[in-house]
């Protein structure tokens, strides 16, 4: 499964801005919520803010594809 790199706006890249459309319940790809659901495989570390990355099994799905 390959690396999603999500849109991310505001001075530290601190906001997601593409809705999940899976969940379609406020949830932007890649945020705290994002990361913690049951289809997320893996993620970049919340430390590293330069790196904005997810792995989802339903990520064609969350993305409207």
């Amino acid at each position: 499964m390959e690396k999603y790199y999500y849109d991310v706006r505001g001075v530290l890249n601190d906001t997601c801005i593409e809705p999940c459309k899976v969940k379609d319940n406020g949830i932007m790809i890649g945020s705290c919520k994002c990361q913690e659901c049951e289809h997320c495989i893996e993620s970049s570390s919340p430390k590293d803010m330069w790196e904005n990355w997810i792995k989802c099994s339903k990520l064609k799905e969350a993305r409207g594809q």
